[in-house]
């Protein structure tokens, strides 16, 4: 029973571990796209300043 306890906990530890790993890769992904938009929006916003004082 001792046993199959130890491996029940290490198996809940690898899918925290995984989960961990998972939510760190999406939160990468989403700095990045959140830095991109970022951007884009002062790029757009550059653009528009320089059409307005044609």
């Amino acid at each position: 029973e001792e046993k199959s306890f130890a491996e029940q906990r290490r198996r809940l530890y690898a899918e925290i571990e995984d989960e961990k790993n998972r939510q760190a890769e999406l939160s990468g992904k989403q700095r990045a796209d959140l830095d991109k938009l970022r951007r884009d929006i002062e790029d757009n916003h550059r653009t528009a300043v320089d059409a307005a004082k044609r």
